[in-house]
């Protein structure tokens, strides 16, 4: 077939599970020039089901260095993940709240919290989401540069899932992942079989 007589592909992104609107059931045309109603193959249209969800995660973290560290980490892990970065806990709260209002929202399936953060501490946070309905089963890790008996008690008392002291060396973040992806792992099919 010659380049001239090749039909025109749609170079629009699409993104799996959509379809854009002005192509959706559009006959044949330039774009599609067979009879058939949808513009792009059907396999496109549909999600792969194969594919693991995204794991949404929550970092509470005011240290864009440890974000930086960490998304890294989950990046060379080879987790797909969507990271939403809040830095402080006046932050971490407003979100929390409108987790609580807005029914809309997907709440994460991870929380990171740190537990030195500016306006509210990360214990402060913890304490609100513990009392959250909506986010009660969601796992919480506190994830911080603090070792203290006194920290791993109190955060203990409030319900963490998890306390994770931050790494001094790279090649030990790799565990972080690792722990970050099995605990979201475990989320996920809690909240597979409550559904």
């Amino acid at each position: 077939m010659s380049e001239s007589a090749r039909p025109r592909r749609n170079r629009a992104a699409v993104r799996l599970g959509e379809v854009p609107a002005s192509t959706a059931f559009a006959g044949p045309s330039s774009l599609n020039p067979s009879p058939h109603p949808f513009p792009i193959p059907l396999a496109l249209a549909m999600p792969d089901l194969a594919k693991p969800q995204a794991l949404r995660i929550l970092l509470v973290e005011d240290n864009p260095s440890d974000v930086f560290l960490l998304r890294t980490a989950l990046v060379k892990a080879g987790l797909s993940f969507e990271l939403m970065v809040l830095p402080d806990g006046e932050k971490a709260l407003q979100h929390v709240e409108r987790l609580c209002r807005d029914g809309t929202l997907t709440r994460p399936d991870i929380i990171l919290l740190d537990l030195n953060l500016p306006k509210h501490t990360g214990l402060e946070v913890l304490q609100v989401i513990r009392k959250t309905p909506s986010l009660r089963g969601v796992p919480v890790a506190i994830y911080t540069s603090s070792d203290s008996p006194e920290d791993r008690s109190h955060s203990t008392r409030l319900g963490v899932n998890c306390y994770i002291v931050k790494p001094s060396q790279l090649k030990e973040l790799s565990k972080v992942a690792g722990m970050v992806s099995d605990m979201g792992r475990v989320a996920r099919s809690r909240s597979d079989e409550a559904a």
